[in-house]
């Protein structure tokens, strides 16, 4: 008979699998991973089950290695009214996506990373619409996708902290958003796009208070490709700045730090030094 009242320590897939499925509906679940686990499927936190994993220890959390180039899963699912909290060193890699939040599910992130991960749409963590993912620390990072490479956001994504670092995507190389995305702390750098939105691709809701989106770029993968446009932000929906930095972004055609196709209103951040053909800090079509 497990005790639920306090952390379980797991050490295999089975026993990992079976006791996120037998948890009380809605109870506060704490799993300590002892030992590093590949993963034969997706690790599923079912509806009501309320889970947070934990280590001591330097572990992953992977899928088993299938042919490049890529994993056709992801890592782990949250399914509607699930609720997943990492909060420990555990890199979650090796997956088609580090973690998908379905309609009605929540993610939050506390610590640990998210990384090594390949998919069409959010590598690193894929937010469906009506799924809720906070960001409070630890890295999202060296995830590739088309859309998306750290996040592809059709829900509510909020980044308190954290880092989101060296992914990389055809359109929004840290984030892509559709949904609604607030920023109030953390760091979005050194990420890359090979056409809009070497940082943040937005055509939804983006409101940003603090944090900083740098050193991000948007560069167009052959010379003759009319791209590489907005290196920290590229922006097609509603974007308002309160506060925060977006600086030392590059894009070849326009907008180093912010291109804006949409509504774009800054109200006391600060946009500096960033770098493109048009326009290198703003640029408005």
């Amino acid at each position: 008979m497990v005790d639920y009242t306090g952390p379980i320590h797991v050490k295999n897939e089975a026993n990992l699998v079976a006791i996120i499925n037998d948890a009380p509906f809605g109870v506060s679940v704490v799993i300590v991973l002892d030992k590093s686990i590949k993963l034969v499927d997706s690790l599923c936190i079912p509806e009501g089950a309320n889970i947070t994993l934990t280590s001591t220890k330097n572990v992953f959390l992977s899928l088993k290695d299938v042919p490049p180039p890529m994993n056709p899963i992801g890592v782990i699912c949250v399914n509607m009214n699930g609720l997943l909290i990492i909060n420990g060193s555990i890199n979650v890699t090796n997956g088609g996506n580090g973690v998908i939040v379905d309609s009605g599910g929540k993610f939050i992130m506390i610590n640990g990373v998210i990384s090594g991960n390949t998919a069409t749409s959010g590598s690193g963590v894929c937010v469906e619409s009506g799924g809720v993912f906070e960001l409070v620390g630890g890295k999202i990072l060296d995830n590739a996708a088309k859309y998306g490479g750290g996040v592809y956001n059709m829900g509510n994504f909020t980044m308190f902290g954290g880092e989101i670092s060296g992914n990389s995507a055809n359109n929004g190389g840290g984030v892509y958003n559709s949904g609604n995305f607030s920023m109030s702390g953390g760091a979005i750098t050194d990420n890359r796009a090979s056409d809009c939105g070497g940082g943040v691709f937005n055509w939804g809701n983006f409101s940003m208070s603090g944090g900083a989106i740098s050193d991000n770029s948007a560069i167009p993968w052959h010379i003759l490709i009319h791209s590489g446009d907005g290196g920290g932000v590229s922006n097609i929906g509603t974007f308002k700045m309160s506060g925060g930095t977006i600086t030392n972004n590059t894009a070849v055609l326009k907008g180093g730090g912010v291109d804006n196709n949409g509504t774009f209103k800054n109200s006391g951040g600060k946009i500096s030094g960033n770098t493109a053909f048009y326009g290198n800090d703003v640029f408005n079509s």
